[in-house]
């Protein structure tokens, strides 16, 4: 006996979604560090930080920040981290940025 797949269309709040986390370090828009990509599936979150050249270049210090943001979000980690009032976090969805990196695309 063999097992079908679901094949059913999942709901829009099942798919993969991804939070651009941003550290503010004076507190304002002044200066920006992006520290990861932030992969939420459902209820659990993984932490990508790792830029696109795959080297990682965000401090040790704010990696493990970030890590505590994200346990603390659970079990909704894509909508509590977005609704995050601080200072100096912001997290913004990239989910339908192809590079994930929050960027605008200019026309050339």
């Amino acid at each position: 006996m063999s097992v079908q797949p679901d094949l059913r269309p999942q709901s829009r709040d099942a798919a993969v979604k991804v939070l651009l986390a941003r550290f503010h370090p004076l507190a304002d828009d002044s200066q920006i560090v992006v520290v990861g990509r932030v992969i939420c599936d459902g209820g659990t979150a993984r932490l990508d930080a790792a830029t696109l050249t795959g080297v990682f270049s965000a401090p040790a210090s704010l990696l493990i920040k970030l890590r505590y943001l994200i346990e603390r979000a659970a079990p909704e980690p894509f909508d509590r981290l977005r609704k995050l009032r601080s200072q100096f976090w912001s997290f913004v969805d990239v989910s339908h940025d192809p590079r994930g990196s929050g960027e605008k695309e200019t026309d050339a």
